[in-house]
């Protein structure tokens, strides 16, 4: 079990992420996959590393994780460009998911 753990858009990005990454086969997180990764129990914190140009995804995302009753840290990592398939892991800005950053949003 991972205490941290990664969430990629894609198959091939959630593997060149690393081991404690999955993948979620699409550009949106559904409800049930909310639920499934709160699920476990052990993890203390999520990062969502999608693609470039995929912020406001991420921001819905970590609503979803939110509501459906994660209470831990979840990390927004920006692609500067490209996604984590095409291999360039470093180029990525983070930013942590918190009552501050959900205000600047609206």
């Amino acid at each position: 079990m991972y205490s941290d753990v990664g969430i990629c858009e894609g198959v091939f990005s959630a593997i060149a992420a690393g081991n404690n990454f999955v993948a979620l086969c699409g550009k949106a997180m559904t409800n049930a996959q909310a639920n499934r990764l709160v699920a476990a129990r052990r993890v203390q914190s999520y990062t969502l590393m999608l693609d470039s140009g995929a912020e406001d995804s991420a921001y819905v995302m970590a609503k979803q994780l939110e509501y459906a009753g994660f209470r831990g840290d979840i990390n927004i990592q920006r692609m500067i460009s490209g996604d984590p398939a095409d291999g360039v892991i470093g180029d990525r800005i983070t930013w942590s998911w918190d009552v501050e950053m959900e205000l600047a949003m609206l």
